[in-house]
């Protein structure tokens, strides 16, 4: 029991140490380490010793006869004296909380088969779990972040905070002593004796790239306390709207300038030397080429030897795979994964390197041009070439290759984990195949959307069998290799932790692109991820039980985990903590009483409003984010839409966003022009927000003739529109009676102008209008006009594209079809005028707008 104890006496030691994670917000007291020690101790002595008498009656009771209830009472009694931490994380203590359920519930044959080993099963049962504790504590951390476009400012918030923890955590488990390590060893609890300051394996997809390289980057600088003057917030801070749709940012097949983010990047370069420390990290980003590869399915001599077509396999999707060493006032060096010390890399030959001198490093140009490649998502910015070598199966020889071009890595693999995890399996001993991964996406949210309200196929038919499978088609598919991991990798499911969300964002909305329009969205999505990065590392992970433990020693003092050097990141946790519906109303945040801050602590109330609202659904969340911001009279202070209300948010951005992919048509060639604007159209007015044509010209036919009219846009308001039409018609037929009985054939000219309501969603949209109609006969015969009518004209119109377009356009003559009626123009006094005629008409039309 003493030596127990002893080694007990050792863990505290470890905790002691972790006052180094906690800096309270002041006036907060300083923590207590002794304190600590003897709380912690005395929760560890209290759980040996419950052991200890409980599980010597509990042998008793086992034998020589079974006595279940009064088993049962002495489960339910050890339970109950084991501190917090034991009993409320049955994933790390499963064997030994699940032996007393089952002592709770006795069944014979479940029951250990002799009594007096109780004791030794239980403490043996309870330092398994320490042994599973210290390994995930201890752990080299590996990171996972998918693709999020704006949504970046988010994860570079998250990633800031928790590259900060690590860095904290690893000067912890440095300063413990050798003797202290060597007795946690020999209680389970194994921590490795070199510690890294940060991430040893990043991967990334599109924007997570760049999170993943700025993470791997944090890990070699001395940490920076202060929020906006770290990488990551001047990195994405600088990325706005304004700034990717520079002048002539457009090109024949992106949208996007790629300087603001090349330039973002390449502040890499131009860090203090000073602040560079000793640091190991390996990065994979996938990206995508833009024409494949080919690959033989097998390399076998006898195929080899075989004329004829070989069966091979394009590949599209590239893994870029590298490793950086960096030291005291040296930046870090790339050469290919997994060293530098000129070890080839393992495992098949399918991985592209990057282009490097011999004998040299790769150059960061090469390695910032790949992670800019990673993040060029199709359409918005332009595929980039990257320098590298490949290995040809069909030769057997290494190529290279300075022509070909890729793009966003995220198409088809999004979510990366397979090459981290692959990339832990070759790592150099001694981290090979230990690492804990952070898997990092900002879809998983800690609340349950709304059911949509959609109204599925009728069925039985195709669309009705295949509804649900075409849904899920897109999602599906780029998350099929994670889904391929998992299966053949099953216990990686333990070495995974997925953080989540806590609140809707102010850049999840157009796109995911929301954020680029205001740098308030933009400060408020990086707070709002340094505080799910503090609700996991405090919370969520396992690292939590050091400082629920930390809280239950120095009540006085409850630590925050990580030191931040932020007034508004004390506000925002301060009210994250708190149930209150206004920032303003807490003295954390009354310092931030200033102009400045309003829009962000705005968007901090809006937040927690929408997160209560049970209502909420993906369908309806924009809507509700832009009337709650408009409510709280919410200005924009910066970018294009600077000075306008959050009424403007969504309009301003389809404007913008329209006008670029028009210019982005006009440089397409001219045969593929009218598709491209179609589809684009469509594109836009489906997932943004629909947007008139504001001018149209249309050129039909008719029952009778043809048709030339044009149209603009007065308003609309969401899909619906009203425009005005103007028009005229011309058709030739026997649409005018003599007296005599005799129809000669004549021309018919009409001029309209009229009012149409539009409404509907694209690709099909409908209309209808009323106008007044001014028509005129024209008999050859004669060479003579011979009435003019005036009517109501009606029109039913259904558009397709916003280019095809079927009428139906019905007609009342106000001369009610008499030639008495002084409504009735005769224009010839000749005694043979018209006398019979229609009273109404109906039209049939086709047409095209241009």
């Amino acid at each position: 029991m003493n030596s127990i104890i002893y080694r007990l006496s050792c863990a505290v030691a470890l905790l002691t140490v972790y006052p180094a994670l906690a800096a309270p917000p002041a006036p907060q007291a300083p923590l207590d380490p002794s304190r600590i020690a003897t709380h912690l101790e005395a929760e560890l002595k209290t759980a040996h010793q419950a052991i200890e008498n409980h599980g010597a009656r509990m042998e008793g009771l086992l034998a020589p006869s079974l006595r279940g209830d009064a088993l049962a009472t002495e489960a339910r009694a050890l339970r109950s004296e084991f501190p917090d931490f034991i009993r409320e994380n049955p994933h790390l203590f499963e064997e030994l909380l699940g032996t007393l359920q089952t002592l709770e519930r006795p069944s014979p044959e479940a029951l250990p088969k002799q009594g007096p080993g109780m004791v030794r099963l239980l403490n043996e049962q309870l330092r398994q779990g320490l042994h599973r504790f210290g390994q995930r504590v201890g752990a080299p951390p590996a990171l996972v972040v998918s693709g999020g476009v704006s949504l970046g400012s988010y994860q570079a918030g998250f990633l800031y905070y928790y590259t900060l923890f690590l860095h904290d955590r690893a000067s912890v488990l440095r300063a413990i002593p050798p003797a202290n390590r060597d007795s946690l060893r020999s209680l389970g609890i194994e921590l490795p004796d070199e510690v890294p300051s940060g991430f040893t394996i990043v991967t990334g997809a599109s924007a997570g790239s760049v999170n993943a390289l700025l993470s791997a980057y944090a890990g070699c600088r001395a940490p920076e306390r202060n929020p906006s003057k770290s990488l990551f917030f001047q990195t994405w801070n600088t990325l706005a709207l304004e700034t990717l749709l520079q002048p002539g940012s457009v090109g024949t097949d992106h949208t996007f300038s790629s300087k603001p983010v090349m330039e973002a990047i390449e502040r890499l370069k131009s860090l203090d030397p000073s602040g560079w420390q000793q640091c190991r990290f390996s990065l994979g980003a996938t990206t995508t080429r833009l024409q494949s590869r080919e690959i033989d399915l097998a390399q076998a001599g006898n195929i080899r030897s075989r004329s004829g077509e070989q069966l091979r396999l394009a590949r599209f999707t590239e893994k870029f795979l590298l490793t950086a060493q960096g030291d005291t006032r040296r930046a870090p060096e790339f050469c290919p994964f997994p060293g530098c010390d000129g070890q080839p890399p393992p495992g098949p030959t399918f991985y592209p390197r990057l282009a490097q001198p011999e004998g040299g490093p790769i150059p960061l140009d090469n390695v910032f041009n790949m992670v800019a490649a990673s993040g060029a998502f199709p359409t918005a910015f332009e595929p980039r070439v990257i320098a590298h070598r490949y290995f040809d199966t069909r030769t057997g020889q290494w190529v290279e290759d300075s022509t070909a071009r890729f793009a966003d890595g995220g198409i088809y693999n999004n979510n990366p984990l397979d090459l981290a995890l692959r990339m832990s399996q070759w790592e150099a001993a001694p981290l090979r195949g230990s690492h804990r991964f952070l898997y990092f996406d900002p879809n998983a949210v800690d609340w349950k959307w709304a059911p949509e309200q959609t109204q599925p196929f009728a069925g039985p038919g195709l669309l009705a069998t295949y509804e649900q499978l075409l849904a899920g088609f897109a999602g599906t598919a780029m998350s099929a290799q994670l889904m391929d991991t998992l299966e053949t990798e099953p216990e990686v499911r333990e070495r995974i932790d997925v953080p989540v969300r806590h609140a809707p964002l102010a850049g999840e909305y157009l796109l995911a692109m929301s954020a680029f329009l205001d740098e308030d969205f933009r400060t408020f999505d990086f707070h709002r991820g340094m505080v799910d990065a503090w609700h996991f590392v405090s919370k969520e992970s396992d690292t939590r039980i050091l400082f629920e433990e930390l809280a239950h020693a120095n009540p006085e003092a409850p630590p925050t985990t990580v030191g931040v050097d932020s007034p508004l990141f004390a506000c925002f946790l301060a009210f994250e903590q708190s149930v209150a519906d206004e920032p303003a109303t807490l003295p954390a945040c009354g310092q931030l009483q200033t102009e400045e801050s309003q829009n962000v602590l705005s968007l901090m109330a809006v937040s927690r409003k929408m997160r209560k609202d049970p209502t909420l659904a993906l369908g309806n969340n924009f809507e509700r984010f832009t009337e709650a911001l408009a409510t709280r009279g919410y200005v924009f202070r910066s970018g294009l839409l600077k000075g306008q209300t959050a009424s403007a948010l969504q309009g301003k951005f389809r404007q913008v966003f329209g006008d670029a992919v028009t210019e982005l048509t006009h440089q397409q060639p001219g045969s593929q022009q009218l598709g491209f604007q179609v589809a684009t159209k469509l594109a836009l007015d489906s997932a943004i927000a629909y947007q008139p044509v504001p001018f149209y010209s249309l050129v039909g036919i008719t029952s009778g003739g043809l048709e030339l009219a044009v149209s603009p846009s007065l308003m609309h308001w969401k899909e619906k529109e009203l425009r005005l039409r103007t028009g005229m018609r011309v058709s030739y037929g026997e649409s005018v009676r003599f007296s005599n009985g005799v129809s000669p054939p004549d021309f018919d000219t009409a001029a309209y102008v009229s009012g149409a309501f539009g409404f509907g969603l694209a690709p099909i949209r409908f209309e209808a209008g009323l106008g007044l109609l001014t028509e005129a006969s024209y008999i050859p015969e004669t060479s003579k006009w011979v009435a003019v009518r005036f009517a109501l004209e009606g029109s039913v119109m259904l558009v397709a594209a916003e280019h095809l377009e079927i009428s139906l356009r019905p007609r009342l003559y106000l001369d009610g079809g008499r030639a008495s009626s002084p409504l009735y123009v005769p224009t010839t006094t000749s005694p043979n005028a018209p006398q019979q005629f229609e009273a109404m008409g109906l039209l049939l039309g086709a047409g095209w707008r241009f």
